[in-house]
């Protein structure tokens, strides 16, 4: 078992997008994870596939947010794409972002000047229209993760 105090640095140092912590954390649970992969896959080769394709995950999404939205059923958009989202880094300003499905409500947001998003807004300006909407046709309302004045 990981000394907690060890396991906050490297949680912290992945948020910080330090290529260090992910080499650790890859050292320390790919065995792990392979092992009980293997238990539950009951092919060695599928079970390592599957822990190398969560592994590269993680190392996909270091710049990118990720949100998970609470909404009545399953969210749909009405388009090609979702827009109207932004992202922003520690300098506070924001970009547009793209915005991507996944899995439970959860929608994977990056913007190619932001390498380390610390905020996300949608429909945050002026003249922005919602295109995302709950399984009863109500829009996703405005919101913003930020304070900042």
């Amino acid at each position: 078992m990981m000394d907690p105090a060890k396991l906050n640095l490297l949680v912290l140092s992945l948020r910080e997008r330090r290529k260090w912590a992910y080499e650790e954390i890859y050292h320390d649970y790919f065995g792990v994870i392979h092992h009980l992969s293997l238990q539950y896959l009951h092919d060695a080769t599928i079970a390592e596939e599957v822990v190398q394709d969560s592994f590269m995950k993680l190392w996909e999404i270091r710049n990118k947010a990720v949100i998970t939205v609470k909404s009545v059923g399953k969210l749909s958009f009405k388009g090609k794409e979702i827009f109207n989202f932004q992202l922003a880094g520690k300098d506070k300003v924001f970009y547009p972002a793209t915005a991507k499905f996944e899995k439970n409500n959860a929608i994977t947001l990056s913007a190619p000047n932001v390498t380390e998003p610390v905020a996300v807004r949608y429909c945050f300006t002026n003249d922005a229209v919602p295109n995302l909407f709950d399984e009863n046709g109500l829009p996703l309302f405005a919101f913003r993760t930020d304070d900042w004045k």
